[in-house]
């Protein structure tokens, strides 16, 4: 039984590199998911001869499960839109599955969803070029015979198990978009659609008696609605329930025939309104479910059973209340054992009929994540609000458990802590605002003056955390409101004086950190700021986009270490997605939006904690392009933005971003569908230094979908390897996508002795475009070597590449395993040795964290004599130019072992040697005369 769920558009892939798996591996520059469970399920279908062996549709993919639900495992081998919207599956051999996907049409499976393959002949020639399936159905007597609506291309039938298509439009045209679709069990060429045709506008039933030849309307008169789901009683033909969805002008509700659809008659008056599916009982058709999608707090939770036919309904508990039940399946052994596909919650599973329910969602993990908070004083507990609550997670997001006790399982919409006491939370949800005293354990309601509202954004002042502002909109979507508490949110009160009603939804809030009295608010209109603790409000929305008034802003952010810097993530009246900044404090806001490739939406900011210049963003994909980042990073403040590739976070909603405060290289992605998702980043240079640092290589690609980026050095991405780079004295491999897919060798080799020139070498196993620009630093010549998109890039040999030079200049630093290079161009080489008591000597080895890779900046670098975990030696070079004409060198040691610092400027060969003798505990090094080399 399929839903109404409407498909988020995909393009097919294109081009070699993007089509790779991307199976994501836990490691560095890899994202990496793990939880937590639930999402949605817009199809479930059994096995029917084993109905222990169950198939899930989901957004991104398809889970089975062999054990009835007790676990789950993605079975998408094949399926290249995984976005899947219904299953159907062969009743007489049912390892033979069919999927209908969002965008690229039908797949099969013969093995039981092993691997799947496309089965598209006739789909694309009969409509759009990618086939948008919404729904399957399959003839229960003839297997071969099946069905598939497709979104405003109307019906179309296969009589060859799907390997051929042709389109049955002949009632209603080309444009007509389907609803729903039912086959008689008992009389398989009867045959029912709910659509919705262009010509028309109305939703109408129509009905064909041989199998799609021919087909008759059976309106359902001026009570009709949009058509949601169609059920045909397995034993009596001509009973059909029909459900509608929620509509603002006309009315609906459920529906019912016994002679075929020439009479139609409403039941269930008294049930909710906006039905989602259906399901009735194979052996007992006269027991019928109804599934419903949440509509306020006045309606009672979304999932009923009739026992008469639907003459009467009693409500059935399946699980958290307020969530929309998307799907329904019946065991068709054992009738009293239902599944129920619940929005955001997964998958749930009572064993007597509707009485006792519970989850069942082990391994399902496609959840929808809309807010993630990290405990400041331990890094490694993580929260997360999803559609079905909040969820808590004490191992880096590697196992989570649900924190939802006195939260109902409410959808949660923004999570947030109390900085001065991490043990302190705010959910806000669209049942208002909750607190918790104890991490998450246990929820309160403190949503006093706040009734009827779903709050979407809150903020809490970092000086005075009792208060707070709470963003919210009216739950029947009328009528948005600014709210502030000031006694911890026991008591709110609205505080909307200067924002107009037009602005509606408050979808998000930002206070300055060094004056809490300013507040600024993003709204449907731009960007509003308050400099008396929202006594008043003022629009700020001068340079954002050429309509400002028309502006979504869905994220702010302000610059901790400079306030008066803002930066707004926002979705413009065209529908695309852009960064803006504000360098005074919101008076002008100007795009910064340089790297970014077909934004729908940039739906959410995060500011490195100790570096303000880097700074995230988390998107929407442009629904017309497949292989759509998810996730941005600029580590300029905005000024050029690079995709965050690694593990292939393509295709989805990232709605939460959250930084680790005590290792900001490590970042969690709260996405729509795909749970929580970890990256442990290492910054990666784009540049790379061959012959002792005299070669400067650098590639620079362009792929099928218009990315653009920077080839990087790669390295060994397993964690345990803690990032070694693939790099030695003449050559180096490079990655363009992702830490486990390298795209090209390069090398320089010194072929003096033979021709008197240095040979270069580029061996691409890759499509996309690039250019290679090798520069010899000493001489100042360049060679650059090209490949076209699309063309398979040959093996290249230039041994007349570089001539020598009579002059040359000194080479750059490179970094080997004792030789440390910092500044612009690797310009300062840094080389350590010690000797300690017992007489042992070395070198000073860079400090490797395992979660962020080597601790080293552009000026800065930790390291250590001894062990990886034992820390000795800070030092820094920086650029002190422009205040004394000079380079300044800094050092700090938490050591008494004999050490020698050398520090070279490769630019004119002088050196400074600093040391420390054997006993004595070290000074600091400030030496702010070190270099006097300035340009």
């Amino acid at each position: 039984m399929r839903t109404n769920i409407q498909p988020r558009i995909l393009w097919l892939c294109v081009g070699l590199t993007l089509c790779l798996a991307s199976s994501a591996q836990a490691g560095l520059n890899v994202w990496t998911s793990e939880g937590p469970v639930g999402g949605d399920a817009a199809a479930l279908v059994a096995d029917p001869l084993n109905p222990l062996t169950l198939y899930a549709a989901t957004e991104v993919g398809v889970f089975k499960s062999t054990d009835g639900g007790g676990s789950w495992q993605s079975a998408n081998h094949g399926l290249i839109d995984t976005e899947v919207l219904d299953l159907a599956i062969d009743p007489q051999t049912p390892t033979t599955l069919y999927a209908a996907t969002a965008m690229a049409g039908v797949f099969k499976s013969t093995d039981g969803g092993a691997s799947w393959q496309q089965s598209n002949q006739g789909l694309s020639e009969n409509g759009p070029p990618n086939p948008d399936v919404k729904m399957l159905a399959i003839d229960p007597q003839n297997p071969s015979t099946l069905y598939v609506g497709r979104r405003y291309a109307g019906l179309f039938k296969s009589s060859d198990g799907g390997a051929s298509w042709s389109p049955i439009n002949t009632a209603w045209g080309e444009l007509t978009e389907i609803d729903a679709l039912a086959i008689d069990p008992q009389n398989p060429s009867t045959v029912y659609v709910g659509a919705l045709p262009s010509f028309t506008g109305i939703s109408e039933v129509f009905k064909s008696t041989d199998g799609g030849g021919s087909w008759t309307s059976i309106r359902l008169g001026p009570a009709g609605g949009r058509i949601s789901d169609l059920a045909v009683d397995p034993q009596n033909a001509g009973t059909v329930y029909l459900g509608t969805s929620q509509t603002i002008i006309v009315p609906v509700g459920l529906y019912k025939t016994t002679d075929g659809g020439a009479e139609w008659h409403p039941i269930g008056e008294e049930l909710p309104k906006g039905i989602v599916t259906l399901a009735i009982d194979p052996q007992t058709p006269s027991t019928v479910y109804a599934g419903f999608k949440f509509s306020s707090y006045s309606d009672p939770p979304g999932l009923f059973r009739s026992l008469d036919g639907g003459a009467s309904w009693s409500q059935i508990d399946s699980g958290p209340a307020r969530v929309d039940t998307t799907a329904l399946l019946i065991d068709p052994q054992t009738p009293a054992t239902i599944y129920a596909g619940r929005l955001g919650a997964g998958i749930y599973k009572t064993q007597d009929g509707g009485t006792l329910w519970s989850a069942t969602n082990d391994g399902f993990t496609n959840a929808q994540v809309e807010a993630l908070a990290i405990d400041p004083t331990i890094p490694t507990t993580v929260y997360a609000g999803t559609a079905a609550g909040v969820f808590k997670s004490l191992d880096e997001g590697r196992h989570w458990s649900p924190a939802n006790r006195g939260l109902d399982n409410l959808r949660v919409q923004t999570l947030d802590m109390d900085p001065t006491s991490p043990e302190t939370l705010y959910v806000g949800s669209d049942g208002g605002i909750y607190k918790s005293l104890d991490g998450g354990d246990a929820w309160t309601f403190y949503g006093d003056g706040l009734a009827a509202q779903r709050v979407l954004a809150m903020a809490i002042d970092p000086q005075q955390p009792t208060t707070l502002y709470a963003g919210t909109i009216n739950l029947a979507g009328v009528g948005a409101d600014v709210h502030k508490s000031v006694d911890g949110g026991q008591s709110w009160t609205p505080v909307n004086n200067g924002i107009p009603f037009v602005s509606n939804w408050i979808n998000a809030l930002a206070i300055d950190p060094e004056t809490p009295s300013t507040v600024y608010a993003g709204t449907l209109r731009g960007v509003y700021k308050s400099v008396d603790g929202a006594a008043s409000w003022q629009q700020f929305s001068s340079g954002l986009t050429d309509e400002p008034d028309r502006a979504r802003v869905l994220d702010l952010a302000i610059d901790p270490e400079n306030p008066s810097t803002l930066y707004a993530g926002l979705t413009d009246s065209h529908g695309a997605g852009a960064v803006y900044k504000s360098t005074d404090g919101g008076a002008s806001w100007f795009e910064i939006n340089g790297g970014l490739v077909d934004i729908t939406a940039v739906e959410t900011l995060a500011l490195d904690p100790k570096d303000s210049n880097r700074l995230w963003i988390g998107t929407t994909d442009d629904a017309r392009v497949y292989g759509q980042v998810a996730v941005y990073v600029s580590h300029n403040g905005g000024e050029r933005w690079f995709p965050v590739i690694g593990g292939g976070l393509f295709d989805t909603t990232v709605r939460a971003l959250a930084i680790d405060p005590a290792t900001p290289s490590s970042i969690y992605a709260g996405t729509l569908g795909r749970g929580v998702l970890d990256y442990r980043s290492v910054f990666q240079q784009p540049d790379l230094y061959l012959q002792n640092g005299r070669f400067h290589v650098r590639v620079d690609w362009r792929d099928f979908v218009g990315l653009r980026g920077t080839g990087k050095v790669a390295f060994v991405s397993e964690e345990t390897e803690e990032g070694a780079v693939l790099e030695s004295q003449d050559s180096a491999v490079v990655q363009f996508f992702e830490p486990n897919n390298w795209e090209m060798v390069v090398k320089v080799l010194d072929g003096r002795a033979i021709n008197d020139r240095f040979w270069v070498y580029l061996a691409s196993a890759t499509d996309v475009e690039f250019t290679a620009t090798v520069t010899d630093t000493r001489c100042g010549s360049v060679q650059i070597y090209t490949n076209p998109l699309g063309m398979a890039a040959p093996a290249l040999t230039d041994t007349l590449a570089f001539e020598d030079c009579a002059d040359p200049q000194p080479p750059g630093c490179i970094t080997d395993e004792d030789t440390f290079c910092f500044g612009e161009d690797h310009r300062f080489q840094v080389d350590i040795a010690w000797r300690d008591f017992e007489g042992a000597t070395g070198v000073g080895g860079e400090v490797s964290v395992p979660r962020a890779g080597l601790a080293k900046s552009s000026d800065s670098g930790l390291f250590t004599f001894f062990e990886n975990d034992n820390w000795e030696l800070l030092v820094k070079v920086l650029d002190g130019c422009a205040i004394n004409g000079n380079y300044w060198f800094f050092a700090a040691a938490a050591t008494d072992v004999e050490f020698t610092l050398t520090v070279t400027d490769t630019t004119d060969g002088s050196v400074q040697t600093y040391t420390n003798p054997l006993g004595q505990a070290a000074s600091a090094i400030t030496d702010t005369g070190a270099f006097a080399s300035c340009p």
